[in-house]
């Protein structure tokens, strides 16, 4: 009889065992302070539902939404670093910067998807291994060849209008790198620094004279205000370049860069990976996959004449 109870208080354990193993409830606190890079949320969330993880049945996440300006990302951080997560998912270089600080002792797992130039920014000791609790995707790498897309589009173009937030480190490494791939060329760039929305509308109000383009760096703030570039340039007959499709959707004549929703999707396989014990410092930083895209129907509204041996080379948004 003893044995026959032992066996039976046995056999409950090892299903009580097993039962609470299928039904982990995995965490992932999202930090962001930009409203366009939501979009690497839904793919990194619809990634991983093809990986198996449901929302709210087996994983759970909180975000609040973007907090819309960096000076807010160490609150929203504090309130999801409660929660004892499993990941931090990290949508902008800030974001990054600020989930890395704050996890220096717990080691909580980090991805951030993107940031621009993980490894100028500090976040990451090197691309192939970096260290510590942190990886992701990153997309920097195309900026320069973004700049050299649009001259060979814009043969004429020789003053480029670069809006930007000083405090963003990824749109100041760019800036860098532009200005030494210009510095033997008559191309000018004309900076202008923005770190609030009124001070983007105060600065489209007095743009420079004879500005040939407008580019769009990898800055969330400006980024998240591609509408009232778009608002006060297209009359005007500024052709705009962005760094990712969803603003050529918009309707930014040109970009060549990543698709936001394809870089979350890209980062849910890193993620699995983590989620199912790997850790970050094993999984190399990736970069997205880059495109060259025109709006058809910017071109024809702005009366840009691309060249054909160009746009063969190109994707189309109508």
């Amino acid at each position: 009889m003893k044995r026959v109870l032992m066996i039976t208080v046995v056999l409950v354990v090892a299903v009580f065992v097993l039962f609470n193993d299928t039904k982990k409830i995995y965490k992932v606190g999202v930090l962001s302070h930009a409203k366009v890079a939501d979009l690497s949320f839904e793919g990194f969330k619809d990634g991983l539902k093809g990986f198996g993880f449901i929302e709210n049945e087996n994983i759970i996440y909180y975000y609040d939404g973007a907090t819309g300006h960096v000076n807010k990302l160490p609150q929203a951080s504090k309130k999801i670093m409660s929660k004892e997560l499993d990941l931090i998912l990290t949508l902008t270089t800030p974001a990054g910067l600020q989930a890395q600080k704050d996890t220096l002792t717990n080691k909580i797992p980090i991805i951030f998807a993107p940031a621009s130039n993980p490894l100028g920014s500090g976040l990451v000791k090197s691309i192939n291994e970096p260290g510590d609790n942190i990886t992701g995707v990153t997309f920097g790498l195309q900026e320069v060849k973004r700049l050299e897309w649009l001259l060979k589009a814009l043969p004429n173009a020789k003053r480029i209008y670069y809006p930007y937030n000083d405090k963003d480190k990824s749109p100041s490494i760019t800036l860098m790198q532009l200005q030494e791939y210009i510095k033997h060329t008559d191309v000018k760039i004309i900076t202008e620094v923005v770190k609030t929305k009124d001070e983007i509308i105060n600065s489209l109000s007095n743009l420079p004279k004879n500005i040939d383009a407008v580019f769009i760096p990898t800055d969330a703030l400006v980024s998240s205000n591609l509408k009232l570039y778009l608002k006060t340039c297209d009359p005007l007959k500024i052709p705009i370049t962005v760094p990712h499709k969803g603003g050529v959707v918009q309707g930014a004549f040109m970009s060549y860069g990543f698709s936001t929703y394809e870089l979350g999707m890209q980062a849910s396989r890193m993620a699995k990976e983590i989620l199912n014990g790997e850790v970050p410092s094993n999984i190399p930083v990736e970069n997205s996959e880059f495109k060259l895209r025109f709006n058809a129907k910017s071109l024809e509204k702005l009366d840009i004449e691309v060249p054909q041996n160009i746009l063969v080379q190109a994707n189309m948004v109508y």
